[in-house]
Order: structure tokens, then sequence, then C-alpha cells
């Protein structure tokens, strides 16, 4: 069978009565207006009827001039509303075609509704919502994608291409499929950096060190099982791919209570600097860090440096 829904707005005085067939795919939509008759009924103008087919509407039925019926307000509070209805004088595309009686629904209390409130947002199940945001979430990805190439990472941006960057993940940002993405195993794994506006990572991105050009920035996130002396000894093993020595030694954890974060610039030839972070989620959408230990790897020696600083990540999406 249909799923019915009623959609009502006070402000338009008008309303739809939507009956929903495999999962939404196909609708049938009746739109109506209507005014207070009392401080307890509304009279109700049937305005037309057609059917959305995957998204796509077709023609409408426009109904007859007088085709009206009565809403008495038996009951309404912010869970419940019952509602008795009836033709009350109007007139009636059904018994005018034969499908009920001739006496059926006269009266204004003839028929009883009882509803319940639906969540605001439009049911998870619907293919069609499904479809639109998954191809705007493919659409804008792709252009945030192609807004940060060849910008150095950020380095090279200017205010307008930061702006247009901006604009681009404003839109994104409430299309995130993923709920609590701090506490979800998305987070975890080996994530490229592709553009940023930290002064210090793009400092070293753009200029490396005296003789070392800097190549690509990396951020790993995984469950605490890894070591501090497993994390420290990690390195890039291949700067296309982002690839840690060790990547694989704990394996993604649904939830899980404690994560470690490592933060490495890629330098040419092999050289790098790392800096070891414990990440612990702070609430559904943001992590806190605390540096743990810094290295760095020149000209195929590698000594510690002093690990300095704490923040927090908020995850748009």
């Amino acid at each position: 069978g249909g799923e019915p829904f009623q959609i009502v707005d006070s402000r338009s005085q008008s309303y739809v009565n939507e009956l929903g067939f495999l999962n939404g795919a196909l609708k049938v939509e009746l739109a109506a207006d209507f005014e207070p008759s009392s401080d307890t009924a509304l009279r109700v103008c049937f305005r037309t009827l057609r059917l959305v087919a995957f998204g796509v509407p077709l023609p409408a039925f426009n109904f007859p001039a007088g085709t009206e019926r009565t809403w008495l307000l038996t009951y309404t509070d912010d869970e419940m509303r019952l509602v008795r209805a009836g033709v009350d004088g109007g007139r009636s595309t059904a018994r005018e075609l034969g499908l009920i009686s001739e006496d059926e629904g006269q009266s204004a209390d003839a028929y009883l509704f009882v509803l319940t409130r639906a969540p605001d947002a439009p049911p998870a199940s619907d293919p069609i919502s499904r479809f639109v945001n998954d191809r705007k979430r493919k659409q804008l990805k792709q252009r945030l994608l192609d807004a940060c190439d060849g910008q150095d990472f950020g380095a090279s941006s200017t205010d307008a291409d930061a702006d247009a960057i901006a604009a681009i993940v404003d839109e994104l940002a409430p299309l995130n499929p993923t709920a609590a993405p701090a506490r979800s195993p998305l987070l975890q794994g080996v994530w490229r950096v592709e553009w940023t506006t930290e002064a210090e990572l793009l400092y070293l991105t753009k200029n490396g060190l005296p003789g070392i050009a800097g190549e690509a920035a990396y951020q790993a996130i995984r469950p605490v099982a890894v070591t501090t002396a497993d994390a420290t000894a990690d390195t890039i093993t291949n700067a296309d791919t982002g690839t840690f020595n060790g990547a694989d030694k704990a394996e993604r954890t649904e939830a899980p209570q404690r994560l470690q974060l490592v933060n490495r610039v890629a330098l040419e030839r092999g050289n790098g600097l790392t800096v070891n972070s414990s990440c612990d989620p702070a609430s559904d959408d943001s992590v806190n860090f605390r540096f743990s230990s810094c290295s760095a790897t020149l000209y195929g020696l590698t000594f510690p440096l002093p690990p300095v600083g704490t923040g927090s990540l908020h995850l748009l999406y």
C-alpha cells in the first residue's frame, strides 16, 4: 500500500496530501487551500491532483470549481491532530464519477482522521532524494578538487581563490552523509592534504628546508593500538599515495575511544617532518589533539624535536 502524508503551510493557507509508493518513487499529490470558517473549522478547496514519477511531475488534473470540504478541528497538539471532515454542501468528484454513493460524506463530520506529526526531514528511504543528493555531492566534490588544483596546497591562492573554495565547502557541508563523523570509522586512514589555510603547513610545503623542497603533506588517523615507537618510525614510502610504513599495523575500528594522529610533511629525497599526537573525539563532529612527539629526517638522519601544542578539529564533512 501507499504511505500517506499531509504537508500543511499555515502561512499560505495551503496543504498537499501526498500518497507515496515504491519508497517514494511514485507519488500522488493533491493540492488544496483553505480558510478559517470559525475558530474550530476550516473550509478547504481542492485545486489540483497530479502524479509524480521518479521526481518528474506529470500534467496536473484541475478540480472543478466548488470541490470543497469542511474540516472540523477536533483536537490539535504538538504531536497529534484529530479531524472530522465532510463535503458539507461542496462538490465531490468521486461522487460525480460514481465511485462512491450519492449520500457518502455529505455531513461536515462524516469522516474522521487521526494524524500524527511526521519528522521535519524527508524520509531517508526516498530514492529520489538520495539520488539527487548523491549526484550533488559528487559534483561539488569535483568542483572543490578542481578549485584546489594548482594552488600549491593553498600557498599560492589569492583571496578570490580562497573565497571560491570556502563557498564550495559551505555548499557541501550540509550534504554530509556521515552522522557523528568524529566517532565514525571513516575518520581513520591516511589522508593527503589537497588544500589548507594553516600557515605553518603552507610554509613548509612551499619553502621546504634549505636545499630540500617540499613535496606533500599527509595525515594518518588510526587506533591507539599502534605504539608511539611504531608511529615515530613511520615514514612516507610513496609520495604519491601517502603510504605510511606500519600503516596497516592496526585495523580500522568501529568508533574507537582513543585515536592517534600522525601529521607528516614529505620533503624531497625521503626527507620530512613527522608530528605524533593523541586524537580524542570531543563531540559528534569534533576531536581534540595534543602533540606527543616530533621528529625530523634530514639527509638520512632522524632526530627528535620538542613537540608543542594542542588543538581541535571540527569535521564539516
